[in-house]
């Protein structure tokens, strides 16, 4: 009988309705739930076959209750620098214990992002669920299996008791005057010929086809004597000097007359060598054949900036720091030389006695070129001074050996080391590394980097946080402490890096509010509140039609 049905309509509609009333407290019980997602109550009719088109079979309704996982909360400042909300579609993995192994422990998904290191420093939420994430190892990298939740660990902040960083490139801005006066000039040798005629014209004991070398460092020529002038030939001091100041690393000068002397200067740095080649040309013009030695050379106490035997004609000094967060000074030296846009250069450690199988201290040395209007001209510096120089510190320092790059700007530019016409000096320098530091603080930053950061400046990459995405996260199964398991519905998670696949963002010192809106809930309240009441309504009415069919018995 229809009485009947409606009764039990009414009766569904009392469950129906008192189970949106359990979903209504819920989401207002948590509507200061980090994180929290709402639940709603759907409706859908039950409804059963009539006997026949004259008939009516009354049904009722039945609830369905779903999470809205995927809605995403406003974002909340906090003061909290471990406190972390997802601006995206991704949810932070977590875990019940600390130490989950294969058999223990059960790996789940949250949006809850109120982290706090407990007594072991293992950040866990209000929740007491415990972060997960990608070690950072010492080179930057991230586990390769980045699908495999056995990869992760528990994010740990205990144990950083301080750390120091070797440096590794010293940034150079100075300038060096171009107008630097030489005060070290190469090695010389002199002409005592008294040509016949009383000037430069040669003849004497000189035949055509007289052969002699010149050799001082990179450069080395050959040149002939011909009494018929000639352009690759000699016949004269003047034409002489011409064709050696022609070679880049010599240069030569013709004074006097009665006799004419003329002068040949080497590389500072080189000796100076005359040779035979055809004949005795040399013999004929110079007062000695052989080595004349030479006048710098980094390689010898006696003969260099390192030691002080040669006073540089700029100087500046560097604070570095060593293995162990130690502060060590390295010197730059620089000597203006005889040939044009040359500068030699050496960098020593002072005191040389922290070094190791070093002349003075010198860790490089070599010449600095510069182009004619000022800046670097790195093609042709010498490459020891632009690679990695490596220091083998004294053993008794107990040090590791390291190496450092000194940058001195980019070729053809002047935003490193310059040659112009105002005083040398040292404009700026930048050194990496830092001295010994303690632990300061430790915050996550948007790509999901959890970074220690100390005292001294310096900042450690710890672990990298993944977020887990679902093809439905409106599948998941919700679990005790605002977390969330995979399910058929869901789909299988997908760990991505933040920023990657949608996954989203990781807002730092911010938390996610709970998507419950006051004003909807109670709304929706008085709404359930007046369906149930109806549904209590049809019992009782059909109550008293049943009371009036029994009646009719009497």
């Amino acid at each position: 009988m229809s009485i009947f049905g409606a009764m039990f309509s009414g009766v569904s509609g009392l469950d129906a309705y008192g189970q949106s009333m359990g979903t209504i407290s819920d989401n207002i019980s948590n509507m200061n739930t980090i994180g929290y997602k709402r639940t709603e109550t759907r409706f859908s009719t039950l409804v059963t076959t009539p006997a026949s088109a004259n008939t009516y079979s009354p049904g009722g309704v039945q609830s369905r209750t779903s999470q809205r996982i995927d809605a995403q909360g406003l974002m909340q400042s906090s003061a909290a620098p471990t406190d972390i909300g997802i601006i995206g579609s991704g949810f932070f993995v977590v875990n019940e214990i600390s130490s989950p192994t294969a058999t223990s422990g059960q790996y789940q998904y949250t949006r809850a992002g109120a982290f706090e290191a407990d007594k072991n420093g293992n950040l866990r939420n209000t929740a007491g669920k415990y972060l997960q994430g990608w070690p950072i190892d010492v080179d930057g990298n991230i586990p390769s299996n980045r699908s495999d939740l056995t990869a992760l660990e528990t994010v740990n902040i205990s144990g950083l008791t301080g750390t120091a960083s070797a440096t590794t490139t010293v940034s150079v801005r100075a300038n060096l005057q171009g107008s630097q006066t030489v005060t070290k000039v190469g090695p010389q040798d002199a002409s005592t010929i008294n040509p016949a005629t009383g000037d430069t014209v040669l003849g004497g004991g000189l035949v055509d086809g007289d052969v002699f070398r010149i050799v001082s460092g990179s450069a080395d020529a050959t040149f002939t004597y011909n009494a018929t002038p000639s352009s690759t030939q000699f016949s004269t001091l003047n034409e002489l000097a011409a064709l050696i100041n022609a070679v880049d690393g010599l240069k030569a000068a013709v004074a006097g007359s009665s006799p004419a002397i003329l002068t040949v200067t080497g590389d500072p740095a080189n000796d100076l060598v005359l040779s035979e080649v055809t004949n005795t040309p040399g013999a004929d013009l110079f007062t000695s054949v052989g080595t004349t030695t030479a006048t710098y050379a980094p390689g010898a106490s006696a003969t260099n900036m390192a030691s002080n035997t040669v006073t540089p004609d700029f100087e500046r000094s560097v604070q570095v720091f060593d293995s162990k967060g130690g502060s060590r000074t390295v010197t730059m030296g620089f000597l203006k030389s005889q040939f044009a846009n040359t500068w030699y250069a050496e960098v020593y450690v002072e005191p040389s006695t922290d070094t190791t199988g070093l002349t003075n201290g010198i860790i490089a040395s070599g010449t600095v070129k510069f182009n004619s209007d000022g800046t670097m001209d790195l093609g042709n510096t010498t490459t020891a001074l632009k690679n990695s120089i490596s220091i083998a510190w004294a053993p008794g320092l107990g040090l590791a050996a390291q190496s450092i790059t000194i940058d001195w700007g980019t070729d053809k530019t002047a935003d490193g080391l310059s040659q112009f016409d105002s005083a040398s000096q040292l404009i700026a320098f930048d050194v990496n590394g830092a001295l010994f530091g303690s632990l300061s603080s430790v915050n996550i930053n948007e790509q999901g980097v959890v970074v220690a950061n100390f005292d001294n400046g310096i900042t450690k990459n710890l672990y990298k946080l993944p977020l887990a995405t679902f093809t439905n996260a409106n599948g998941l199964q919700a679990k005790t402490g605002n977390a969330f398991i995979s399910t058929d519905d869901s789909g299988d998670f997908n760990l991505q890096e933040a920023g990657v696949g949608g996954a989203g963002l990781v807002a730092s010192s911010s938390l996610e509010a709970s998507t419950v809106d006051l004003a909807e809930e109670f709304t929706n309240m008085i709404i359930t509140q007046r369906a149930f009441s109806a549904s209590a309504r049809i019992i009782t009415t059909a109550d008293e039609m049943l009371e009036e069919l029994i009646r009719l018995k009497r």
